[in-house]
C-alpha cells in the first residue's frame, strides 16, 4: 500500500484483527493506569472518565496529558513514564499558570498530645 513499505508483510494487521480492543490506545492506557497510583496523591486509578477527566503522565520531568502522546510512541513512553491523576495534573498546571496566586506553606508536625 505504501511504496516505501513495500517489503512490509503487514503482520500488525493480523494482530489488530485478532485482538481489536487490546490495540486501542484507550485500552492500552486503561490497563497501564489500572496497576498504578498517582505520583503526587498516591490514589489509585478507578474507572477513568476519558471524555472529561483524562489523566496525565510525567515524562522526563514534564507533565503531559496522555492524549498528547503520539500512538506510535505510546509503548515507548509508558515504559518510563509515571502516572498523574486528573486532579493533580489540573492543580499543578493551574499553579504553573498562576504562580503569583499561590502561596506554598509547609505543615509542621505537632508534638504528640498524649
Amino acid at each position: 500500500r505504501w511504496p516505501d513499505r513495500a517489503d512490509c508483510r503487514q503482520e500488525c494487521l493480523s494482530q489488530i484483527e485478532a485482538h481489536p480492543k487490546e490495540c486501542l490506545v484507550r485500552s492500552i492506557l486503561s490497563e497501564w493506569y489500572a496497576r498504578k497510583k498517582c505520583i503526587y496523591c498516591r490514589q489509585g486509578f478507578e474507572e477513568i472518565q476519558w471524555a472529561v477527566q483524562k489523566p496525565a503522565l510525567l515524562v522526563d520531568g514534564t507533565a503531559v496529558a496522555c492524549d498528547l502522546i503520539p500512538a506510535e510512541r505510546l509503548l515507548e513512553v509508558l515504559a518510563t513514564a509515571k502516572p498523574i491523576c486528573f486532579s493533580c495534573h489540573t492543580a499543578t498546571e493551574w499553579v504553573k499558570a498562576n504562580p503569583d496566586l499561590v502561596t506554598n506553606r509547609t505543615i509542621e508536625k505537632r508534638p504528640d498530645s498524649r
